[in-house]
């Protein structure tokens, strides 16, 4: 997470928890494991590509911030995400542009949060005309993927 001067502030909406319990539903279907951790040095989470899990910090209070983190994880995943040529920069863009479009998709403004996020992640020049397309196209997976998620049988899942 970029460095801020002061903490992220999220609303607390309705269509939060139904997000969140879409996409971990979709995270696990996928095989990723899934886990809240007490300390991640500052991080609201991550993504392992190696371990294919993901960790959230059992810090984020319980609002918008935190399925926002959860789907910008997934959007690592689902951008089979391995910080390589493109660097983390770039990786970075397409994974917050992913989790505010899905977001937005479902109702849940982000904006205040995530415009800095991005702005954070602008160092190369051209960085968001190599990003918005990958960013089209995950959010449209996601959007796709969260909507067909039966949640009759899931719990909260951590």
């Amino acid at each position: 997470e970029p460095p801020t001067k002061t903490p992220a502030t999220f609303g607390v909406s309705p269509e939060a928890t139904q997000l969140d319990r879409k996409a971990a539903s979709w995270g696990i279907g996928e095989g990723i494991i899934m886990e809240k951790r007490p300390s991640l040095m500052g991080e609201r989470g991550r993504y392992s590509p190696i371990e294919r899990r993901i960790v959230l910090s059992e810090e984020l209070q319980d609002n918008d911030g935190k399925v926002k983190t959860l789907v910008h994880e997934l959007a690592h995943y689902a951008a089979g995400d391995t910080a390589g040529w493109q660097g983390r920069s770039l990786s970075e863009l397409i994974a917050e542009g992913t989790a505010y479009t899905v977001l937005q998709a479902a109702g849940i403004d982000t904006a205040d949060y995530s415009i800095q996020y991005l702005k954070h992640f602008t160092d190369e020049p051209g960085a968001f005309k190599l990003a918005i397309p990958e960013i089209a196209k995950h959010s449209r997976k996601l959007i796709t993927e969260f909507s067909s998620e039966d949640l009759s049988k899931m719990e909260e899942w951590a």
